[in-house]
Formats: structure tokens, C-alpha cells, sequence
């Protein structure tokens, strides 16, 4: 039997296409929370005549989205350890998109914040195990740099939802801009097939076969896997050999 310290394998390899990819979806997905975040802010005026709220209630209903994330960082971290980190980011994007899509049919300002919130429980969920997805397969030398890229979707995200409010608000009214929202759950097929499932979930759950081929991604030209340590998953002289 022979081992690769994963945590060395992953630390000494060069950024390439893999990387990239997991990097840029990552990414869209931080971005689509931002648009979700910020668009509220630009359909408060609005929303305000066709509600028939007062300033102080749009306040109350604009936290809801900010509390159901604190209240979805709590419960998907968890889940996280159980369902694994892929499929909670797939499951949370999916939640948030759909949430922000039944929003634009809402009538009444109790359903708005409803769907808010849940929307909020989606986002809340998917921001850090996107964020730690992202960084656990990048070398600890581009850490940061892929972090910081990641993160930066929330803002670019703040400033589409502004954009695309310039932009459809005058003709369509505020529900097209909750509409929109939910188009990115074209981006889940592409998460399903890219996103890796986090190296710690697949070596606790002895998926050893799908560990070897994203490590290889990694390091695409390595054909025997050798090392050991701490992070070591043990493999047959047979699976390290291409």
C-alpha cells in the first residue's frame, strides 16, 4: 500500500484550468447572493405604493432576508458535515433562486418577507461553504487571491442588481427584477458536474476512486500518487498507476 498527503498534493500544485473553473463558479454563485442582497434596496420605492407600507415596515421586511441568512450560515454549516459541501451549495443556490423568483408573484407584504427570509436562508447558507469549497482545493500560496476573487462576487452582485433595476424598473415594475433572480439556477447543472465535493468528506466517506480523480485534475502530468502524513489516504500500488 502506498499514500498521498492530500494537503501537500493540493499545496504543491500550479493553478490550472481546474482551479479556474471551481474558482468561476464559485464566484457566480457569491455573485448571485449579492444581487439577491442589494436588490431589495433599489425596489423600496416601489414597493412601498404597491404595498402600502410605511418606511419603518420596508425596514423590518428588508432584515428579513438578512436574518434568515444568519439563521441559513447556522443550519446549512452543519449540514454541510453530513450532506457534504457540494450539494449544500447546490441545495442552498437552488433554494435562494427559486425563492427569489416566487417572490415577484407575492401580493401582500407579509408573503414578500416570507420569501425573503427564505431566500436570505439560501444565501446565508451558501456564502462560507462556497467560500471554504473554493479555498480547499487551491494551493495555500493562491489562497488568498482566490478568496478575495470569490468574495468580490457580492459586490459585483450590488452592482448588477443596480444596473438591471435601471434597467427594467421603469418598464416592468419591481417583480421583473425578483424574476430575474431566479435565472441563475442556470448555473446549477454547472455546479452538479464541476464542483468538486470537499477532499475531507471523500476521504472520511472512503470515496478514495473520486479523491484520485480530482487530485489528478490538479496535477493533471502526476501518474503515481506517493506521500504520507496526517491527511494521508491510503491507496493499491494498482489505483496509483495511470
Amino acid at each position: 500500500m502506498s499514500g498521498i498527503n492530500v494537503n501537500k498534493w493540493i499545496d504543491d500544485s500550479k493553478l490550472n484550468s481546474f482551479h479556474i473553473i471551481v474558482v468561476l463558479i464559485c464566484f457566480a454563485i457569491i455573485m448571485c447572493d449579492g444581487y439577491d442582497l442589494f436588490v431589495y434596496g433599489s425596489t423600496v420605492p416601489l414597493l412601498l405604493k404597491a404595498f402600502h407600507m410605511s418606511p419603518a415596515y420596508a425596514g423590518v421586511i428588508g432584515s428579513c432576508a438578512l436574518f434568515g441568512a444568519a439563521v441559513g450560515a447556522l443550519l446549512f454549516g452543519s449540514l454541510a458535515d453530513k450532506i457534504g459541501r457540494k450539494y449544500t451549495i447546490v441545495c442552498c443556490a437552488s433554494l435562494f433562486c427559486i425563492a427569489m423568483g416566487v417572490t415577484g408573484f407575492t401580493s401582500s407584504p407579509g408573503i414578500f418577507g416570507l420569501f425573503r427570509f427564505i431566500a436570505g436562508v439560501g444565501i446565508g447558507g451558501s456564502m462560507p461553504n462556497v467560500v471554504a469549497l473554493a479555498s480547499e482545493y487551491v494551493p495555500v500560496r493562491n489562497r488568498a487571491w482566490a478568496v478575495a476573487a470569490v468574495m468580490s462576487g457580492m459586490v459585483l452582485g450590488g452592482v448588477v442588481a443596480a444596473g438591471i433595476s435601471i434597467w427594467l424598473l421603469p418598464p416592468f415594475g419591481w417583480r421583473a427584477v425578483y424574476f430575474v433572480g431566479a435565472v441563475p439556477l442556470l448555473i446549477i447543472p454547472a455546479a452538479v458536474k464541476w464542483l468538486p465535493e470537499s477532499p475531507l468528506r471523500l476521504i472520511a466517506k472512503n470515496r478514495l476512486s473520486e479523491l484520485r480523480t480530482c487530485l489528478l485534475k490538479l496535477r493533471p502530468l502526476e501518474s503515481t500518487c506517493s506521500g504520507n502524513g496526517a491527511a494521508s489516504v491510503p491507496f493499491s500500488c494498482g489505483c496509483c498507476t495511470s
